[in-house]
């Protein structure tokens, strides 16, 4: 049984659920996805890039925040992605005018990060763009669960080490020669 294709058009991996309160981990790529474990328990997975200027905001491979804040423009982003604030977000008063600042229909509710769908299974995050992907047990099937539930029973997980390679060369040629 072939299952690697199916996963890798629509769902993917990007941490364990023992993420302590407001720790942030993620893929190791400037932009990955970073899994957050709020303060109230729940756990989240946001793009890594600030909804202003596409900035990623979080460079470090894990740690604790309480909050996003881009190093570019300084909007501020709960650990849910949603947007809590924009620096002159009603202009600069100046000789009596206002100069700058969002425009009157600005709403933050529409420009927090993007959020991911997140499933959790025996310590394991999952996380898909796809917001409409069917639940992760019917995703995976029954003989894919056993096994799983197998190997992830909802022990501690061991981060064992790390292995990371850096290839010196564009990308772009690396990615069209593995095809």
């Amino acid at each position: 049984m072939n299952f690697v294709p199916k996963m890798n058009r629509r769902a993917f991996v990007v941490g364990t659920a023992a993420v302590g309160g407001g720790l942030a981990l993620g893929l190791d790529i400037p932009t990955g996805p970073k899994v957050v474990r709020a303060a109230d328990g729940q756990i989240h997975v946001v793009e890594n890039v600030c909804a202003h200027r596409g900035m990623a905001f979080c460079r470090e491979r894990h740690g604790h925040r309480k909050e996003f804040v881009c190093p570019y423009h300084q909007w501020s982003y709960a650990l849910d992605g949603q947007l809590q604030g924009v620096p002159f977000r009603r202009g600069v008063r100046q000789d009596g005018k206002v100069n700058g600042g969002m425009p009157a229909d600005f709403n933050p509710k529409d420009h927090g990060l993007t959020a991911l769908k997140v499933a959790t299974r025996g310590g394991v995050v999952f996380a898909s763009f796809d917001h409409s992907v069917e639940p992760l047990e019917d995703y995976l099937g029954p003989t894919i669960l056993q096994y799983f539930d197998r190997l992830f029973n909802g022990r501690r997980l061991t981060i064992l080490g790390y292995n990371r390679q850096r290839i010196p060369g564009n990308w772009k040629l690396m990615q069209e020669n593995i095809k």
